[in-house]
Formats: C-alpha cells, structure tokens, sequence
C-alpha cells in the first residue's frame, strides 16, 4: 500500500485527496475562528495564568472553556443590545423576517410582514427593527413606515 506520507506520518503537502480533507474538517466540527484583538487578547490571559500558576500550562482551548463554562448562561439585556449594535446586517434581517412570513403563511398563519417588522408577531423574537444599525455603517436605519394596504416596510 503506497502512502504520501512522510516517515512521522505526515502528509506530504498537497498529497490530501478530497476524502481526507472532509474528514480532517470533520474532525473538528466545533472549531471557532477568533479575530486578531479577540486572539491577542487571549494570548495575554494565557501568558497571564502560565505566568501565576506555576508547573502548568493551559492552551487557548482549555482558558476559552474555563470562561464559557464559568459565566452565565444567560446574555444580560446590554450584552444581547451590544451583540445587536456590532453584527446586526439590513439583508440578514430581511431574508430573516420574509422566511418567517412564508413558515406563518404555510401553517395557515395570517400574518403581515407589518407585524412581524414591528414585532407584534409571536413568532419574532427580534427587537423593534427601527432601532437597529446597519452592520457596515455607523448611522441608525430609518424608522419603519409600513403601509396597511401593501405591506410593505419603506424608510
């Protein structure tokens, strides 16, 4: 049986055929990509801890489990306000309110997209859509007008 590998057992680059490659993504379904602030400071929590607690070594992966597992398992209202402020995206929330309207729709729902952009809808569990940010720009998006007759959110 011939292998690319070499003698540690290694794959020679470019010698992962495609089954390979899914199962190496396979492997590690949960892994999370940091950006760089978030990883610098990370680094300095780990240098930290290895610096005060003597004969060990914790990685990146044992001090990311430490502080998920040791904070609450909740989001307080300003963390849930904050996550909303930096990743809130005008599009996402679009295709998220028109999926919502045909899963309303295909239960036999009468239900407007009105009511689910002002929230009065009990499927919506987002927050009133006036008060949003755009992700890609600082200014606040225009307040919602919607029209009884069409239906149709305008700003």
């Amino acid at each position: 049986m011939e292998s690319d590998d070499n003698e540690l057992g290694i794959p020679e680059q470019g010698a992962i055929s495609q089954s390979s490659e899914k199962k190496i993504r396979g492997q590690f379904p949960d892994r999370l990509k940091i950006g760089s602030e978030a990883l610098s400071k990370l680094n300095l929590l780990i240098e930290q801890a290895n610096q005060r607690l003597r004969g060990m070594k914790l990685t990146r992966s044992d001090l990311v489990n430490f502080l998920i597992l040791k904070r609450s398992e909740t989001l307080s209202t300003q963390e849930l306000k904050e996550l909303e402020t930096q990743y809130f995206d005008e599009l996402k929330f679009a295709q998220w309110a028109i999926q919502e309207l045909k899963a309303a729709r295909s239960k036999g729902e009468s239900i407007t997209l009105g009511d689910i952009l002002s929230g009065k809808s009990d499927r919506s569990g987002a927050l009133n859509p006036s008060k949003r940010k755009s992700k890609k720009g600082a200014k606040e998006a225009p307040p919602s007008v919607v029209s009884e007759d069409s239906n149709v959110r305008t700003g």
